[in-house]
């Protein structure tokens, strides 16, 4: 089965019914081939093309996945998927309350057509305002039948701050869930294909549900004012009712987050942060990355549309030339780590966001996590900016996992949150630009 293919072509199967499992008959789904059946629950069929050419008649093989909680599910032939947990969420019949309900999309039903150009545009220019490591913007997009491809950008990547292209799959993540949740406001229903390599693209395939059962999802309205802010921030605490709006503002298997609410509760891995920090700006090879993508004036931010506006972080507009001689001569570690305390010194908290796993799947989900929490912060007016050196430092990740208690999981993400004027808003390639031009 190829990840291109609409994975709104499941046949779900509810749990045989009592009456038959006492009388021993295994069931057997309508319009399914004969040998497809068991006395397992739930069972999912999954249709795979045996003629790829024959898209029309999409005739169908078939073989069965059987799943008992709500993880994602390998299976040998195909991308790995969030089958079940995702489906089991997002496409109201298989809500599991107690007991499973019925819900058949059968293959022949489907029409196979690129999604209208115009609302294509619209998602990627929603998806692209995803925040990305130095704001590379890593992605291109790819209008196939039946979804969009978000393929990784790795002329963008960062090869000294960013080695294993984690930070790269997490930025993948937060536009993968701007893209989900637009395409909620267009009135789509969206499945996420993940890749198995770290090479992969991610897949995300839309279907029109049943309007009566679908709802847009309100984070829609943040997506466009939701930044990433580095001034100070005020000693206003965040309230523990809004800690926990963030805390369950999303839910992807294997990631969590650890909030560090008040500087009595995050003062013991400051001096983690100032390491990883001083590891980064003692390296001659980070500061010749970072100040590649520093962009400092505005003429510069809005011709490139890419980078670090200089402006976002407080900085007068310099020029290249006097921008680069300040950054490799008089910023070093020691002033870098002075600026860092003090910002830490009018910060309400830190969260930190854990995967189970360190893999590509992972690192998306830690994106997606990630994205839903900033656009939830920015609901409430809480403000957030990344401290993340401790993470993108494996050495330091290891004692940062170490002090938190965290066995054998990756904290991957440090971000501190508050409450703080808004900065100017960095500049993001348009939708032309991303796009990736198919006949």
């Amino acid at each position: 089965m190829s990840s291109n293919d609409p994975l709104n072509q499941i046949t779900a199967l509810s749990r045989p019914s009592r009456e038959n499992q006492a009388r021993g008959k295994q069931y057997k789904p309508r319009g399914a081939p004969t040998g497809a059946k068991s006395n397992l629950a739930p069972i999912f069929l999954f249709p795979t093309t045996q003629n790829r050419q024959d898209t029309a008649a999409m005739r169908p093989s078939w073989r069965t996945v059987e799943c008992e909680t709500r993880q994602p599910v390998r299976t040998a032939s195909h991308t790995t998927v969030e089958r079940f947990y995702y489906i089991s969420t997002k496409i109201p019949e298989l809500r599991l309350a107690g007991r499973y309900q019925q819900a058949y999309k059968t293959s022949n039903t489907i029409k196979r057509q690129k999604m209208d150009s115009n609302v294509f545009n619209l998602l990627v220019e929603y998806s692209t305002q995803a925040p990305s490591g130095h704001n590379t913007q890593p992605w291109k997009f790819e209008n196939i039948q039946d979804g969009i491809i978000i393929h990784p950008d790795f002329t963008r990547a960062l090869p000294i701050v960013d080695a294993d292209n984690h930070a790269l799959f997490i930025s993948l993540g937060c536009a993968v869930e701007n893209l989900v949740i637009a395409a909620s406001k267009k009135g789509y229903e969206s499945i996420v294909n993940y890749p198995d390599d770290p090479n992969g693209a991610i897949t995300v395939n839309h279907y029109k549900p049943d309007a009566n059962n679908h709802t847009a999802d309100d984070l829609f309205d943040f997506i466009k004012t939701r930044q990433v802010t580095r001034n100070k921030y005020t000693n206003r605490r965040v309230e523990d009712t809004e800690l926990e709006t963030l805390r369950t503002s999303f839910n992807f298997e294997g990631v969590s987050v650890i909030f560090l609410n008040n500087k009595e509760n995050f003062e013991k891995i400051i001096p983690l942060i100032i390491q990883g920090n001083n590891l980064q700006f003692q390296n001659k090879q980070f500061v010749n990355e970072l100040t590649n993508w520093f962009r400092y004036t505005k003429s510069e931010a809005e011709k490139t549309k890419d980078g670090l506006w200089t402006a976002g972080m407080g900085l007068p507009n310099m020029g290249r030339l006097i921008g680069n001689l300040i950054m490799k001569n008089f910023v070093s570690a020691k002033s870098e780590s002075k600026r860092i305390e003090d910002i830490l010194q009018h910060t309400a908290g830190i969260a930190i966001f854990i995967s189970e796993k360190n893999d590509v799947i992972s690192w998306t989900n830690v994106g997606r996590a990630f994205q839903r929490f900033g656009l939830t912060a920015t609901k409430l007016g809480i403000c957030h900016a990344h401290l993340n050196m401790p993470c993108e430092e494996i050495s330091v990740r290891k004692k940062l996992a170490k002090a938190l208690g965290l066995y054998q999981k990756h904290p991957l993400l440090l971000i501190r949150y508050g409450y703080a004027e808004k900065m100017p808003y960095s500049f993001r390639r348009t939708a032309e630009d991303v796009i990736i031009k198919t006949k």
